[in-house]
């Protein structure tokens, strides 16, 4: 009987490592180069919509700035305090980046917003590059005990319950899983590359309430966030000069 639940549960339920690991939907402009080393990359805050994964910002943040500090780049941080009344005000010149009747993310808005954004960084900071860390659930492949997206495969998390009752279940479908975007700019505010790396799986399943519940320990795993920061900034660590 409950593995008939949880059948009925895939598409709430978090799973971990497929044979194939479902690949990021990456892409590049046509004549992408590797930044200016000479001259700074600024990075953003990362932009998290869902209050629930708030906390994971920062976390990502460090994480991206140590790593192109180790590739060799020199690396500035936007203010936060600049960064959210600058924002605001491309936000409000594209009318916004979510629709005001559907509520759905406006991706075209979003672009040119952070375009203009970029502009606005480079007259004052002799930069080569701008990173937009942005955190999006994506949909994750469950086949029996894993679950792959973009580029990694995540462990399945069950509450206690299942997990004292010494039995396995598996099942396959899709489950949510939470990446992390970064859309690169150059100095001209010319988009120049968007790539993604999964983070973790933010729902543990629930038999009992016969739902998904927001995991505790969210980003607690360092080599969760390791591996996603490595993902995204591929281009930038795999690109020689």
């Amino acid at each position: 009987m409950r593995y008939l639940i949880l059948a009925i549960l895939t598409s709430l339920l978090t799973g971990c490592a497929t044979s194939d690991v479902v690949q990021p939907d990456n892409k590049f402009a046509k004549n992408f180069q590797a930044p200016d080393r000479s001259k700074r990359i600024v990075l953003l805050p990362s932009k998290v919509d869902a209050p629930q994964f708030a906390s994971g910002g920062s976390v990502v943040n460090r994480q991206l700035y140590a790593q192109l500090q180790r590739a060799n780049y020199k690396v500035a941080v936007l203010d936060e305090k600049n960064y959210v009344e600058t924002w605001g005000q491309e936000v409000a010149a594209v009318g916004g980046i979510y629709d005001p009747q559907s509520g759905r993310f406006r991706p075209d808005a979003y672009v040119r917003a952070l375009s203009s954004l970029v502009k606005r960084i480079a007259a004052e900071v002799d930069c080569s590059m701008v990173l937009a860390p942005r955190f999006v659930l994506q949909s994750a492949k469950v086949s029996h005990s894993s679950a792959s997206w973009d580029g990694v495969t995540r462990a399945e998390h069950e509450k206690d319950e299942v997990l004292m009752s010494n039995l396995k279940y598996e099942y396959d479908g899709t489950a949510a899983g939470l990446s992390l975007e970064l859309m690169a700019f150059n100095d001209k505010g010319e988009w120049e590359f968007t790539t993604y790396g999964g983070i973790l799986l933010p729902y543990q399943s629930d038999v009992k309430k016969k739902k998904g519940v927001l995991r505790s320990d969210l980003f607690s795993d360092p080599k969760e966030i390791r591996e996603a920061t490595d993902l995204v900034l591929s281009p930038l660590q795999s690109v020689k000069q």
